[in-house]
C-alpha cells in the first residue's frame, strides 16, 4: 500500500499526456493563445490534442519565448469561458514543470490565487492547486501563505482545501499557523476517498512531526472503515512512540468482533511491529 505522491503521479500523468500529444507545430504558443482568444466565438474551440501539443512547446522554449506569451496566457484563465480558463491553465501548468518554472511563473502567482477561488467549474480551482504543488523546483515562498488562506476558508471546497493542506505539510509544518489549520481540515467531514489522501500526505513527510502524527492516531477511530485500515499502515510505519500512542485503539480493532477481517489482521501485525 505504498504511496507515490499526489503531486508526482499528476505531473507524470500529465507529462505523459503533453509527451504522447506533442507535434513539432510551427505557431508559437504565444500567437496561438492570441488566436485563441481573437477568434473566441467565431467557432469551436480547438480540439484537446491540438491545443495540448501546442501549449507542449513551453516546455523546451527559450525562457523568453514563455515570458512573451505569458500575458496571453494570463488574458486565457480569466476568460469567461470554464474551457478557455482549462487550456491557460494547462499553460501555466506545463511553464510550472521547467526546471525553470517558478521562476517563469511567478508574475502569475495573483491570478492563480483567484482561480483557487472560482467557482465556475470544480476543475479550475482543483487545477489551480496542481499548478501550486508542482512547480520547479519548489514551490515559491509566496505559495505559502497564498496556500495557507486558502486552507483556512471554511467557505472554499473542503476537497481540495484537503488536497491542499499537503503543501502546508511539506514546507510549513513548523509554523504554528499552518498546523491549526491542518488539524482543521482533520476535524472537518472528510469523505473516505480524500481522508485517506490526507493520512498519506502525512504518511510522506520526513522526520517526526507529533501533531501531524496524532492526525493519523486519531484517524484510526474513524467511522470509515477504509479511513481506519489507511491509519493501521501509516502508524505502523511511523516508528515506536506513534505506536505506543496507538496501543490502545489498535488493541480494540484487534479483536472488535464488528471490524472488517483486514483491518484485525493488520491491527495484530502493528503491534507485533510488523510494517505493511
Amino acid at each position: 500500500m505504498r504511496t507515490r505522491s499526489r503531486w508526482t503521479i499528476i505531473s507524470l500523468a500529465m507529462l505523459c499526456v503533453l509527451t504522447c500529444s506533442s507535434a513539432q507545430l510551427p505557431t508559437p504558443v504565444g500567437d496561438f493563445l492570441a488566436a485563441l482568444l481573437r477568434d473566441y466565438g467565431k467557432g469551436p474551440l480547438p480540439k484537446y490534442d491540438y491545443w495540448i501539443a501546442e501549449l507542449s512547446q513551453m516546455a523546451d522554449s527559450p525562457p523568453a519565448t514563455v515570458v512573451g506569451a505569458l500575458p496571453s496566457v494570463l488574458e486565457a484563465v480569466s476568460h469567461s469561458d470554464p474551457e478557455v480558463k482549462m487550456i491557460g491553465e494547462m499553460a501555466l501548468f506545463v511553464i510550472g514543470q521547467r526546471p525553470d518554472g517558478a521562476t517563469l511563473i511567478k508574475p502569475a502567482l495573483s491570478a492563480i490565487a483567484g482561480l483557487l477561488e472560482d467557482k465556475s467549474d470544480p476543475r479550475i480551482p482543483r487545477m489551480a492547486g496542481y499548478v501550486l504543488a508542482t512547480m520547479h523546483p519548489r514551490p515559491l515562498p509566496e505559495v505559502i501563505p497564498l496556500v495557507l488562506t486558502f486552507v483556512q476558508r471554511s467557505d472554499q471546497n473542503l476537497d481540495n482545501r484537503a488536497i491542499l493542506s499537503e503543501l502546508l505539510m511539506q514546507w510549513a509544518s513548523d509554523q504554528p499557523a499552518a498546523l491549526a489549520a491542518i488539524e482543521n481540515i482533520a476535524a472537518q467531514p472528510l469523505t473516505p476517498a480524500i481522508h485517506e489522501a490526507f493520512l498519506d500526505a502525512i504518511g510522506r513527510q520526513p522526520g517526526t512531526n507529533e501533531r501531524l502524527n496524532a492526525l493519523v492516531v486519531a484517524a484510526l477511530r474513524d467511522p470509515s472503515s477504509r479511513v481506519r485500515r489507511r491509519a493501521i499502515y501509516h502508524v505502523s510505519r511511523m516508528g515506536a512512540p506513534v505506536l505506543a500512542k496507538a496501543a490502545s485503539d489498535l488493541q480494540r480493532i484487534a479483536v472488535d468482533p464488528g471490524e472488517t477481517s483486514d483491518n484485525r489482521t493488520a491491527a495484530q501485525k502493528a503491534l507485533r511491529g510488523e510494517k505493511e
